[in-house]
């Protein structure tokens, strides 16, 4: 069988990208499903030990971390004003405005994001009192 670019670039098209998701599927669950042996592994020896485990233990690794929408909003900012600037760059004369959209979406969000923290932080109340 010969194989022409054509092929090779319907298999980088169609074939990478699913096979990348899997191995990235793949590496996430085998990591989590060692995470919670390991857990249920100390567990199990501190209970034949007689030690007293706290009531979160079983829980503590799998806590979500709570996302800062300052830093989220300084990201997506920064995001969007290097894209844009990039699309600016590379872009010819009469299409400029147009690449230049791709990067307000993030910047936009970015902004919102930090609307969002600005109202947040002005209605939450003092820690002082």
């Amino acid at each position: 069988m010969d194989f022409d670019i054509a092929h090779w670039g319907a298999f980088l098209i169609f074939g990478v990208p699913p096979i990348t998701v899997l191995l990235i599927v793949w590496v996430v669950v085998s990591n989590k499903r060692k995470t919670t042996q390991t857990i249920a592994h100390l567990y199990f020896k501190a209970i034949e030990k007689g030690e007293k485990m706290p009531d979160d233990f079983l829980e503590f690794p799998f806590k979500r971390k709570t996302n800062n929408p300052l830093k989220t909003a300084i990201i997506l900012i920064a995001v969007g004003v290097g894209v844009s600037l990039f699309m600016f760059l590379r872009a010819d004369c009469g299409e400029r405005l147009q690449a230049v959209a791709l990067g307000i979406i993030p910047f936009v969000i970015g902004v919102g994001y930090l609307t969002y923290y600005l109202i947040s932080r002005k209605q939450a109340p003092a820690k002082d009192e």
